[in-house]
């Protein structure tokens, strides 16, 4: 078997927005009165679809509300985040930089599971 292409996942690979992430679930937990996330609590939720993180965190928080305005509330507080600037991984970007230089005959992408919007971004 004959390696074409070498995929490099944006997230957690380029750019780090996990911080951001934990940021703004703990935001929105602390503007609804209740105990901030602990790192524990928060590292199983990472790489879930969101809305399920929602109504987890709702559960381990007892708070109440519609889970569509509860996200949306959540995600602006992010989008708040990643205007003040996303954490780029720089060593990977050079490592990435130092593969595409060495001509091995490969296609290279960059892919990612996160919305058009975020990889834009």
């Amino acid at each position: 078997m004959t390696t074409k292409a070498l995929l490099w996942d944006i997230d957690g690979v380029f750019v780090d927005t996990e911080e951001l992430h934990f940021r703004s679930w703990n935001w929105l937990v602390d503007q609804m009165g209740k105990q901030i996330l602990s790192n524990e609590e928060y590292l199983p939720l990472i790489g879930r679809n969101g809305g399920d993180n929602m109504r987890t965190v709702c559960r381990m928080r007892n708070i109440q509300g519609s889970i569509d305005d509860l996200i949306k509330l959540r995600r602006s507080e992010y989008e708040r985040l990643r205007q003040e600037g996303i954490p780029v991984i720089r060593k990977n970007v050079e490592l990435a930089r130092a593969f595409a230089s060495l001509s091995l005959g490969l296609r290279f992408a960059a892919v990612s599971s996160a919305s058009r919007t975020d990889i834009d971004g």
